[in-house]
């Protein structure tokens, strides 16, 4: 099934905060990510980012990509959004 306009965009938007990620933590240890609030916060920022993308994307384009754990993606968009605490 290919994506719709609106799917392109939900997915860029993931592939964009997954690059982010990637680049904000590319040279750093575990150890230097748990002592960096700064670094914690702009990766939570794209996880939510992440997870409310993969919310957008229609449950039909998702159904055709089982190999993406879209619920997982959700859920921790949620537990970050709803739960911060």
């Amino acid at each position: 099934m290919p994506a719709n306009d609106r799917d392109s965009a939900s997915l860029w938007d993931m592939a964009q905060a997954i690059r982010r990620i990637q680049q904000f933590t590319a040279d750093a240890s575990y150890d230097t990510y748990l002592e960096s609030v700064f670094m914690q916060s702009a990766v939570e920022r794209q996880l939510g980012i992440l997870g409310e993308a993969a919310r957008r994307v229609l449950i039909e384009f998702q159904q055709f990509h089982p190999e993406i754990d879209w619920r997982n993606a959700i859920n921790l968009h949620n537990i970050l959004v709803h739960r911060y605490d």
